[in-house]
């Protein structure tokens, strides 16, 4: 392989010196002894461009050989030089020496380059692989985590049930308190599997029917929207998508229920959700009437265990938005916020047409 590829690279300088050589006899009669070397020059470094240095300089000497002899006074033979044929002749080496030496290091610049590329892109593929396996390790971890919660749970329980009358204040407390930190525990754990699940689980990507996918966040969420005598339009047709309908279903869930929770006191929870199509993507949006977001805030809600409220005040665990961002990011979409505080928030949702994948 390797004396086949010096073959070719020498065979082109060589071809390149004969095709120059030829051109210039034929316009022998046009072109005085000054341009001697017309042809050879550009012959060395087609041939130090498509075969590097030593093809080059191979065609730089055989040039130099043949203009020489063939169209340089005194013809056919080698000197003596008159002050402007010795001229001409060093003018060609040196044009021709620091012309194969600009190719040569551009080759080598390319070369750096790419095997830049390579290592960067090895480098790349070895952290997602690393990446990956940590998060395989931390979603097992966190699903393992969720039954000694439960049984914390269940046990506390039981044991206000059954001994409450023989615990005294402070000890029944207690147990309450143990009994709500394992639920709260035990919902973090469920968004954290849920976010796991979404970077690491395969997508199954086809025509959604976003009105469906509503229908049915919707009807899950009902017992809460009649206790808040919560109000949900829906501006009907939405458009079909192209994604993964779980993936999507998750992202919904997520913002309808922060647009139940996040409200005034007082305040009867107002949802919109309506869709506008052009010919990239497909808008969704979800407007509420909650408390808003300061504009410093609407970046970093995104971000993992971003809570902007206690825990009193509003329930959670921080990680809503950052399944929605996550998801988002699975689908190839973007997700974007408008809020003013007292005035609700406004999130669009920016996904694929499903006539995309046609």
């Amino acid at each position: 392989m390797f004396r086949s590829s010096l073959f070719i690279r020498y065979g082109l300088a060589t071809g390149l010196v004969a095709i120059a050589f030829g051109a210039r006899f034929l316009l022998a009669p046009l072109l005085d002894h000054a341009l001697a070397f017309f042809f050879f020059l550009p012959a060395a470094l087609l041939a130090a461009l498509f075969g590097r240095t030593g093809p080059g300089i191979m065609s730089l000497a055989g040039g130099l050989i043949l203009g020489d002899v063939f169209f340089l006074p005194p013809i056919m033979r080698f000197g003596p030089y008159a002050p402007v044929e010795l001229t001409i002749l060093i003018i060609y080496l040196i044009t021709g020496l620091i012309g194969i030496w600009v190719i040569e290091q551009f080759h080598r610049t390319r070369s750096y380059a790419h095997e830049l590329e390579d290592r960067v892109a090895e480098r790349t593929a070895s952290l997602q692989n690393s990446l990956r396996s940590l998060e395989g390790v931390l979603y097992h971890v966190a699903h393992d985590l969720r039954a000694p919660l439960r049984a914390m749970h269940s046990f506390t329980r039981l044991l206000l049930e059954e001994y409450e009358d023989r615990l005294d204040s402070p000890g029944a407390d207690y147990a309450r308190r143990i009994s709500a930190a394992s639920l709260k525990m035990d919902a973090l754990v469920h968004d954290l599997l849920d976010y796991g699940k979404l970077s690491c689980q395969p997508l199954v990507l086809r025509s959604v029917d976003v009105s469906t996918l509503v229908e049915r966040v919707v009807s899950e969420l009902q017992m809460e929207i009649t206790s808040r005598a919560a109000e949900i339009q829906v501006d009907r047709p939405l458009p079909q998508v192209f994604g993964d309908a779980h993936v999507l279903e998750q992202v919904l869930n997520n913002l309808i229920c922060n647009a139940l929770k996040f409200v005034a006191p007082a305040t009867t929870p107002r949802i919109h959700i309506w869709a506008h199509r052009n010919h990239k993507s497909v808008h969704l949006h979800i407007k509420d009437n909650g408390i808003g977001i300061l504009p410093e805030y609407q970046q970093r809600i995104f971000g993992v265990f971003e809570r902007l409220h206690p825990p009193h005040s509003y329930p959670g665990t921080g990680m809503g938005l950052a399944i929605v961002q996550k998801g988002m990011e699975r689908l190839d979409g973007r997700v974007k916020v408008e809020s003013r505080i007292g005035e609700g928030s406004h999130f669009c949702l920016e996904l694929k047409p499903a006539q995309q994948t046609l």
